[in-house]
């Protein structure tokens, strides 16, 4: 008598990533940014099986090593995570994706953030005081936390709620990223310390540097997971 094959084990199921839930993906294509549709058809703990995705009703492959931004709904719930494309299944009907590190639940936090210690090359500010009383450049500032949505920063220079500012900071083990920022809060340095807490989100970031945040994310998710500490 032959034996049987246990099921896969799929260790999102919990979460609603399952046969049957339809995605919305993003992720670029040659030039341009693509929005396609598709359907879970698999899940375990290394791959996710997908329907070949469609746009304007033609089927259009996931390139292979493609960073995709996937979201999906799940009662009154929007997930999001980030993978990467791992080709078609042999038959061609299926494309594959890596099982992310993490899903996010978007009403408890929009995104992944990572807690982190990084130098920017430069943070300034976007409009100048004319009067010349506050000083182009944030001095002393370090990036605490990062996020796709945005930043915050530990710095000796104070900013102010709704100013623009800009960042020039090489990700470690990723790309140099120039994006701007509006100040979203800003709090005093607590007794016997120096540092301001600053609050920033991204504006207007575009696709490439979304995607360098992305990658830069999804590589320290993944180290961490490795390391047992997240």
């Amino acid at each position: 008598m032959g034996g049987w094959l246990r099921p896969r084990k799929n260790p999102f199921q919990a979460q609603g990533l399952e046969p049957g839930t339809n995605l919305r993906l993003e992720l670029q294509i040659g030039d341009r940014p693509e929005t396609l549709v598709t359907t879970v058809e698999a899940v375990d703990t290394q791959e996710i099986s997908v329907l070949v995705p469609v746009a304007h009703q033609r089927r259009r492959h996931v390139p292979y090593g493609a960073l995709v931004h996937a979201e999906y709904t799940r009662g009154r719930q929007r997930y999001r995570f980030v993978a990467e494309g791992l080709g078609p299944a042999t038959d061609g009907n299926l494309d594959r994706l890596s099982t992310p590190a993490r899903i996010e639940v978007s009403d408890r936090r929009r995104s992944f953030r990572l807690d982190t210690i990084m130098r920017p090359s430069s943070i300034y500010r976007v409009v100048i005081d004319p009067t010349g009383e506050t000083p182009h450049e944030l001095y002393g500032c370090t990036v605490v936390d990062i996020s796709e949505g945005g930043v915050r920063l530990s710095s000796r220079t104070p900013a102010s709620a709704g100013e623009l500012l800009g960042l020039d900071i090489l990700l470690p083990e990723s790309e140099r990223l120039v994006a701007r920022m509006k100040v979203i809060s800003a709090h005093e340095p607590p007794g016997g310390r120096l540092n301001w807490r600053i609050h920033c989100e991204f504006a207007q970031l575009g696709h490439q540097d979304r995607d360098a945040i992305a990658r830069f994310l999804l590589q320290r998710q993944r180290r961490l997971l490795r390391e047992g500490r997240l």
